[in-house]
């Protein structure tokens, strides 16, 4: 999970932690490992896909889903947040989220960028590079400048 931990309410904290439980028992915490931050995906695909409406699940599952790399998945998890809680202005930084990610794409095919952007940017997995995010912006049929805008307009609605 994400470094924003902030973001959740203490009551949401504790809800999440009951669910991961198993999963940071068995294989440590999310942000350590990849295989603990995978299991934990699937963990919460499940919660969220057994009770649709919580909120909670599917925003915890955007943040997972973009640490590991997984952009459908963090788009349509980002999008159910929204869905579910408009006005929450969590659910529009988690879409606005995802789509600054692929943002990360502007680096690819370009080595000296890529050089100075390893140090700007939280890529604990290798997951999250601009080429992986090149290839999600493909796959989800965005280009780099509808990203950015997306991104900017969810970001506008949160940030002052």
């Amino acid at each position: 999970m994400s470094k924003k931990l902030s973001s959740y309410t203490s009551s949401e904290l504790r809800k999440l932690e009951r669910v991961l439980a198993p999963v940071v028992t068995e294989y440590g915490h999310p942000r350590k490992n990849l295989e603990a931050l995978t299991k934990a995906i699937e963990v919460l695909r499940t919660a969220a896909s057994r009770q649709p409406k919580e909120w909670l699940y599917w925003y915890a599952l955007s943040d997972c889903c973009q640490d590991a790399g997984e952009f459908r998945l963090a788009f349509f998890a980002g999008c159910r947040c929204l869905a579910l809680r408009p006005k929450d202005p969590r659910s529009d930084y988690a879409l606005g989220s995802a789509y600054y990610l692929l943002v990360r794409a502007r680096h690819a095919n370009s080595p000296e960028a890529v050089e100075a952007w390893t140090g700007d940017f939280d890529d604990p997995f290798g997951t999250t590079g601009p080429e992986q995010c090149l290839e999600g912006l493909q796959e989800l049929g965005f280009s780099l400048d509808e990203a950015a805008e997306r991104a900017h307009t969810h970001f506008s609605r949160v940030l002052p």
